[in-house]
């Protein structure tokens, strides 16, 4: 019986913290964003958005998104 409680009381005290871990990380009851920065300071940005693209292509060989985005590459070079 004893053996019963205690185990009973562990999966609880799991639970329990998954629960308060997830709870501040919870979308609607707390916001979890970076405060505004100035990007204008950022020159890798337009560098980050080329691989991205590159990244997303090569995961997904979709050649339409390609020519959706083949304008906001050429402003990018």
């Amino acid at each position: 019986m004893i053996l019963v409680i205690l185990v009973c009381y562990s999966i609880f005290s799991i639970f329990l913290e998954i629960f308060l871990f997830y709870l501040d990380e919870e979308p609607w009851i707390s916001i979890n964003a970076y405060n505004s920065h100035d990007t204008a300071d950022w020159k890798d940005l337009g560098l980050k958005y080329l691989l991205q693209i590159y990244r997303d292509y090569i995961y997904t060989q979709n050649k339409r998104f390609l020519n959706d985005v083949w304008l906001t590459v050429k402003v990018r070079i």
